[in-house]
């Protein structure tokens, strides 16, 4: 099932700000994870695969404060 940025970061239980590093540092891949709603439109919306991203998600590492570990990041 795909969802909405809005409607995904309730059902992973992330911020916005996770989902977009996670698409950042290429957790989250397009055309596998998500995609844009009018593709070719460069400021499209976006939608995400749920059971891909929480597939994805479970392979992260958690930081000490139970989010995913980013590179550089500092608890």
């Amino acid at each position: 099932m795909w969802l909405e940025t809005s409607a995904m970061i309730i059902h992973l239980g992330i911020s916005r700000q996770t989902l977009w590093r996670l698409r950042r540092v290429r957790i989250l891949r397009e055309g596998h994870h998500w995609t844009r709603k009018t593709p070719g439109g460069p400021r499209s919306d976006l939608l995400w695969h749920t059971g891909r991203c929480e597939l994805a998600l479970k392979r992260v590492p958690l930081s000490h404060s139970g989010g995913p570990e980013f590179p550089g990041q500092v608890d």
